[in-house]
């Protein structure tokens, strides 16, 4: 995952400071004066500049090193708003070789009314034998839900403006069993609701607000270099969550995700990434936005949930290439499909995804990333997040 969610991924790519961070960070040189007892005085822009030039160098170990960063954005969908964010570095002084905890918080108002806040992170306990990983938010937004299955999302008409609301807390505890093999628990939260919507017919089926509890495990075989960006190793994992009636105010149900990714060193500061990934809803009754979905996270270009059903796989190769400095460029090509079983898969179904985008280094291992991507249905969008798509 990438640290920022799926809302962000309708932030279109006007970030006006991180442009200008970039530009003074990666271009500017030290400089001194050779005039005695003049000490020159720095612009605001100069100040700025200084500031982003150092953000990505590492800290001495058992010292908290975080860095901000903001500015306004544009999409279509959210029209003006402010994204801030803030991102946090750490490990403990008696480790100094311990991997690198990471904490990310993050919000964002637009002038549509549409706000998030948020929070997460990669946090290793002191012998380095535990993670946790975690994540929370909250987001209110005006959004578009065209039904369930691919006929639904794939019928312009279908589409359906409504406010989004929607809150999740999940933290996993990941025991490593040996140099690369993590098991572990994993409790989970989730609130869904529409409100207000145009027309019921999208939801048929389905109750407009949703609470679900789950727990569940989770076991990986994890080798990569770093959990931001990788540029080496393998991660292989299995996860599972139930949840019960009680909790989901429905009849029980369950989630099971597959999910292998490989990072290979090509040539100086290349690398390709490659995702494979499937995602199985078990039960009768799946809340609608618990529903296994083309997110547009990782398959960038379509809209968030324009495309769910029961199950949901995809792959993706994605080549990424250090350019200069903090800057670097990538591309990408996948493809992902919705179906409600097996037997149902069907070539014309498939979704495709092809894109570009620029890489700035914020903090070390994590990038500011800015992509364009382009779908089936003359689907496309700009995304704006912070660390790698996967």
């Amino acid at each position: 995952m990438t640290v920022l969610f799926k809302k962000y991924r309708r932030l279109a790519g006007g970030i006006i400071l991180l442009a200008f961070a970039a530009f003074q960070a990666t271009g500017q040189e030290s400089s001194s004066t050779d005039t005695i007892g003049i000490t020159p005085r720095r612009s605001l822009f100069t100040k700025i500049g200084d500031y982003f030039k150092d953000s990505n160098k590492e800290k001495e170990p058992g010292k908290f090193d975080i860095s901000f960063i903001g500015g306004p954005h544009y999409s279509k969908e959210t029209q003006f708003g402010i994204g801030i964010l803030a991102a946090g570095l750490y490990r403990h002084a008696n480790q100094p070789e311990a991997p690198v905890s990471n904490v990310t918080l993050y919000s964002d108002f637009a002038t549509v009314g549409s706000y998030l806040i948020g929070i997460r992170g990669n946090h290793y306990m002191t012998d380095s034998r535990i993670r946790l990983d975690y994540k929370a938010y909250f987001y209110s937004i005006p959004s578009y839900f065209w039904g369930v299955g691919f006929n639904e999302g794939s019928i312009a008409g279908n589409k359906t403006k409504y406010k989004k609301r929607q809150a999740q807390f999940t933290v996993e505890m990941k025991y490593r069993v040996n140099s690369a093999v993590y098991i572990g628990p994993i409790l989970e939260f989730d609130y869904f609701s529409a409100i207000k919507p145009a027309s019921l017919l999208p939801w048929t089926g389905y109750p407009l607000t949703t609470y679900s509890y789950g727990a569940g495990a989770a076991v990986s075989y994890d080798t990569r270099d770093n959990l931001t960006a990788p540029k080496s190793g393998v991660m292989l994992m299995v996860k599972s969550i139930g949840y019960p009636r009680i909790a989901s105010h429905s009849r029980p149900f369950g989630i099971t995700s597959l999910e292998a990714c490989l990072y290979q060193g090509l040539w100086k500061g290349g690398t390709l990434a490659t995702r494979a990934y499937l995602s199985m809803a078990h039960g009768k009754e799946i809340p609608w936005g618990l529903l296994p979905a083309v997110s547009g996270e990782t398959l960038r270009g379509y809209y968030g949930r324009r495309f769910c059903d029961k199950n949901e796989m995809e792959v993706l190769v994605e080549l990424r290439q250090h350019v200069w400095r903090r800057n670097g460029l990538v591309a990408w090509a996948g493809a992902g499909e919705v179906f409600p079983k097996f037997s149902r898969l069907m070539m014309r179904r498939i979704l495709p995804s092809f894109g570009i985008g620029y890489r700035w280094e914020f903090k070390k291992n994590i990038n500011i990333r800015l992509d364009y991507g382009i779908g089936r249905f003359h689907e496309s969008n700009f995304i704006f997040a912070i660390n790698e798509a996967f």
